[in-house]
């Protein structure tokens, strides 16, 4: 028989817990839940009413506590309960502007969210491997500008999509007490900006909301990403929005892109086999001062390693350099596909993890001791660490076969599974 589940006390989680209440919601009276510890609630109820309220609220204050709402290719407006350790009322709020697809039935919006120290530390270190890891707060000119910063991350992330919805987010804040997250900072010039995987995207979102405490009308959002309110009038900058390292034939093709520069002189390319000892390969001359997209490229002709890594740094007029992050390609991939992990959720989904260092498209099936097809999924590889979930009816306890092929190659691996 399913239960309410109506919340009236302080409730302590330090798991992983899915919701079986009545219609697999979560009624929250005038209680508080705490995650802690990594915990994550997975509310298995794609309508909004998924989680109702009361007075109580979930205190979730951690990159890894997080809320798992399984929307799949639902619409609506959905509010996350959020709440400070004092009880001050900070609600994540997104509006699904587009169901997005999925091939499962599990279709999952990932919301956390964290107050900072003055200078925005920790940083989001991605230990969940959702979204880039963020490594710098800087203004346009390489100088720290956390003092401009609300000291508060929100992480938003998206999970078993084959095509993301789109959302339009409400950021809402702790404009209260000591350990508020305002920074000394005018609320109304509060606007939003997300970490793209190497700098912050020069778009400024949202419109301020001060007497409610929040950013509302962030939209667009459909991609994994750090989010931070900064003030409008010294944004974050927006120096690199990709670098690339691809292989074509004997030569690797490295690409960079800029939304704006400020006193740029020039970038260098450095080539590396260890990551230890770097080699000049090439410097482009930049746009210097620019508020326009602006495209680089260029072509290692040198002579190709098994695995090769690249790093860029952009030069400024007055000679203060800056170091990108670090790009890897291995051209000789035939004997790169490999398998990390590949495990049974509690849920019955499979979840398998395997490397890639090229941008070529995969195919994964899984298929029982009689050849049977059981489950399959496609896609492109990610450089690095890919990571694929499908569900699956098959019945436990029985040897299965999970297949990954791309245009180099094909490798198996046997797994058994269990009820």
């Amino acid at each position: 028989m399913k239960r309410i589940i109506s919340l009236i006390l302080f409730f302590l989680l330090q798991h992983q817990i899915s919701l079986y209440a009545q219609n697999n919601s979560l009624q929250l009276g005038n209680g508080v839940i705490t995650l802690n510890k990594g915990a994550v609630i997975t509310v298995n109820q794609t309508s909004p009413d998924g989680i109702t309220r009361n007075n109580g609220y979930i205190f979730a204050d951690g990159e890894s506590n997080r809320i798992a709402w399984t929307t799949n290719n639902a619409t609506g407006t959905y509010s996350i309960p959020f709440g400070t350790f004092d009880g001050d009322y900070i609600p994540v709020q997104f509006q699904k502007t587009t169901g997005g697809t999925s091939s499962t039935s599990d279709g999952t919006i990932i919301v956390s969210t964290y107050h900072t120290s003055e200078n925005s530390q920790p940083f989001p270190s991605n230990s969940n491997a959702f979204f880039p890891i963020v490594n710098n707060v800087n203004n346009p000119a390489g100088v720290d500008n956390s003092a401009n910063l609300a000291d508060r991350f929100w992480l938003v992330c998206f999970l078993n999509y084959n095509t993301n919805p789109s959302l339009t987010l409400s950021l809402n804040y702790d404009a209260d007490g000591v350990a508020n997250d305002l920074n000394s900072l005018s609320e109304s010039d509060f606007t939003a900006q997300f970490w793209n995987g190497s700098a912050w995207d020069s778009q400024q979102k949202g419109i301020a909301d001060p007497g409610n405490n929040a950013v509302n009308n962030i939209t667009g959002v459909n991609y994994n990403a750090a989010w931070v309110l900064v003030n409008k009038n010294s944004p974050l900058p927006v120096e690199l929005t990709n670098f690339d390292a691809k292989c074509d034939g004997n030569d690797v093709k490295l690409s960079w892109t800029t939304t704006s520069e400020i006193n740029s002189d020039f970038f260098t390319i450095e080539k590396s086999s260890d990551m230890l000892a770097w080699k000049t390969i090439g410097i482009i001359t930049s746009a210097g001062n620019s508020n326009e997209e602006k495209n680089y490229s260029s072509i290692d002709s040198h002579k190709i390693e098994a695995e090769n890594y690249y790093r860029l740094s952009e030069t400024d007029f007055d000679g203060t350099t800056k170091y990108f992050n670090t790009v890897t390609v291995q051209c000789d991939e035939q004997e790169d596909l490999s398998f990390t992990n590949i495990f049974q959720n509690s849920s019955g989904t499979i979840s398998v993890d395997f490397t890639g260092k090229h941008n070529e498209k995969y195919s994964l099936q899984m298929y029982d001791i009689t050849g049977k097809l059981i489950s399959e999924a496609k896609g492109e590889q990610l450089s690095g660490l890919n990571h694929v979930s499908f569900t699956t009816n098959a019945a436990g306890n029985a040897i299965y076969m999970i297949v990954l092929t791309d245009d180099y190659t094909t490798i198996t691996k046997k797994i058994i599974l269990q009820k």
